[in-house]
């Protein structure tokens, strides 16, 4: 929506509503794609999701932060996302207090 100019919230349940019928309408389509076809267009938009820049930005300011970045991305890999998610955040608020307690 914001890469396309939408700047009410009309535009955002306008969105909504097509992504719906879209699902609603249009899944029967998509049972005869194959499997990669699908898969090419969910990597399609992904792919704009993923921000390589910023991690490097933490890198400048702190360790803590890109430690925990890469830490939660290796659970996510290795345990799922539930349980991924869950120890990284844990890992980052125990980086978060050890912040706090220790003296600058």
């Amino acid at each position: 929506n914001d890469s396309a100019g939408a700047r009410t919230t009309v535009a955002s349940l306008v969105t909504a509503l097509l992504v719906a019928l879209t699902v609603l309408l249009l899944t029967p389509l998509f049972v005869h794609l194959p499997h990669a076809a699908l898969a090419a267009i969910v990597l399609t938009a992904v792919l704009r999701l993923v921000d390589l820049r910023t991690p490097l930005r933490l890198l400048r300011v702190s360790w803590a932060d890109p430690a925990a970045l890469l830490a939660t991305f290796a659970l996510v890999l290795l345990l799922g996302v539930e349980l991924g998610i869950v120890l990284g955040a844990a890992i980052s608020i125990a980086l978060l207090l050890h912040a706090l307690s220790s003296p600058p």
